[in-house]
């Protein structure tokens, strides 16, 4: 089975995926369409279309045809996004402006204030992208519905048929990227 994530950014689509491919014993691919990986390993894009028993998960606006044909391509499909758009605006500002993608980071209210404008042409990014995954004929789970009120979980577990549980710790909030215990400067 191939299984594919279309994400918007910064919503914990790097976990989920990795959860989704453990769970599974999967291999997970990450951002193939991505030429900027950070050293990540070379991947070949027909493994995406060829391969069996793979997860990959692809930012919205990475993908390079018709998001419906994409979509077609794959045997399970779920689209991720996060509903509270200034934590992922801010996260999106942060990540962009520190060429840091995939680490722990601290960002304290200073920085928030320090970086207003260009949080919210993120967010008006968001408030873009949101809608048109949400909108997309796949199953649909959120970001505060998988890490926090943990309700997806179940309908993504029945999705794709897996049977009893065993990685959701790649779930849990000591996963996250952005540490919210930041002394304020």
């Amino acid at each position: 089975m191939r299984v594919l994530i279309i994400s918007t950014y910064r919503c914990g689509g790097k976990s989920f995926t990795h959860w989704i491919a453990e769970e599974l014993n999967y291999e997970a691919i990450l951002e193939p369409y991505n030429w900027n990986r950070n050293g990540g390993p070379e991947i070949d894009i027909n493994d995406i279309f060829t391969k069996d028993n793979i997860v990959t998960k692809v930012p919205y606006h990475d993908y390079l045809e018709p998001i419906e044909e994409f979509i077609r391509k794959f045997d399970k499909a779920i689209g991720l996004t996060r509903d509270n758009i200034e934590e992922s605006a801010e996260s999106m500002a942060w990540a962009d402006q520190h060429k840091q993608w995939h680490e722990k980071y601290t960002m304290t209210e200073e920085w928030i204030k320090d970086n207003e404008e260009k949080i919210k042409e993120s967010i008006m990014f968001y408030i873009h992208t949101n809608p048109i995954v949400k909108k997309l004929p796949i199953l649909q789970v959120t970001y505060e519905n998988l890490f926090q009120k943990k309700t997806d979980v179940i309908k993504v577990k029945d999705y794709l048929g897996i049977d009893v549980l065993k990685h959701d710790y790649y779930l849990n909030d000591n996963k996250r990227l952005r540490n919210w215990k930041a002394p304020l400067i």
